[in-house]
C-alpha cells in the first residue's frame, strides 16, 4: 500500500510540475497577447482614421482628402479662366460638407451662379457652358501639374471639339483665353469643324474625305 501511495504521489508531483509550467506559459502568453492587442488597437485606430470612419464631419478617407486638396488647387486656377470665359458669371465650388458615410464625399463640384445667386449642379449647365467649364478645369490641371512635378511643363494642349456649342460671345472669350496661353509659349491644338475657327486660325491641318479614304494636308 505504501509503495502504491508513493507511486501515486510521484505521479501527482509530476502533474503538479507540468501544471506549474502550463501556468507559466499561460502567463507569458497573456502578457504577449496584451502587448499585441495594444499594438493592434493603435493600428486599428490609424485605419479608422485614414479610412474616414472617425471623421467628425462624415466619411472622407485619406485618399479623397488628398484628392480634395489637389482639386482645390486646380479650382483656384481654373476659376480664373472660367470667370473670364463666362464674363464673371460662373465659379466652381467643391462641396466639403459630408454627412453620413457617403463614399464619394468631398469631391462633388457645384456651380456658383453670380447672376442668380444660386448654387446648382454642374449637370444644369448648357452644352456651351459645360465646354468652357471643362476647358477651365483642363487649364487649371495643366498649371498644377507643372507646379507640382518639379518643373515638368505641359507644352501642348489639344482641345477636341466643343466649340460648336458656343455662341458668338462665348467663342470669342474662349479664343482670347487660348490666345493668351499660346502667347506664353504653349502650343494649342484645336480639333473642330467650326467654320469661324477656320477663319481665325492660320496654321491648319485639314482632313479631306475621299474614295480611297481620308487624307490630310496643311492649309495654305
Amino acid at each position: 500500500a505504501l509503495a502504491d501511495a508513493e507511486r501515486e504521489l510521484a505521479g501527482l508531483e509530476h502533474r503538479h510540475r507540468q501544471a506549474i509550467g502550463l501556468v507559466d506559459d499561460l502567463t507569458r502568453n497573456e502578457l504577449e497577447l496584451a502587448e499585441r492587442t495594444k499594438s493592434l488597437d493603435s493600428l486599428a485606430g490609424l485605419h479608422r482614421l485614414v479610412s474616414g470612419q472617425e471623421a467628425a464631419g462624415g466619411y472622407v478617407n485619406l485618399q479623397r482628402y488628398a484628392l480634395s486638396v489637389f482639386l482645390d488647387e486646380i479650382l483656384l486656377i481654373g476659376n480664373q479662366h472660367l470667370h473670364e470665359m463666362s464674363r464673371g458669371r460662373y465659379r466652381l465650388v467643391r462641396e466639403d460638407q459630408v454627412t453620413g458615410k457617403k463614399r464619394t464625399g468631398g469631391l462633388e463640384l457645384y456651380v456658383a451662379d453670380t447672376l442668380t445667386g444660386i448654387r446648382r449642379g454642374t449637370e444644369s449647365l448648357s452644352g456651351g457652358e459645360s465646354f468652357i467649364t471643362a476647358l477651365s478645369l483642363a487649364l487649371g490641371l495643366s498649371a498644377v501639374v507643372h507646379s507640382r512635378s518639379g518643373g515638368v511643363r505641359l507644352d501642348t494642349l489639344f482641345v477636341d471639339e466643343g466649340f460648336g456649342s458656343l455662341d458668338g460671345e462665348s467663342l470669342e472669350d474662349a479664343m482670347q483665353v487660348l490666345g493668351r496661353i499660346h502667347e506664353r509659349g504653349r502650343v494649342i491644338g484645336i480639333i473642330s469643324h467650326v467654320r469661324e475657327l477656320q477663319e481665325r486660325i492660320i496654321t491648319r491641318l485639314v482632313v479631306y474625305k475621299g474614295p480611297a479614304g481620308s487624307s490630310a494636308a496643311w492649309a495654305v
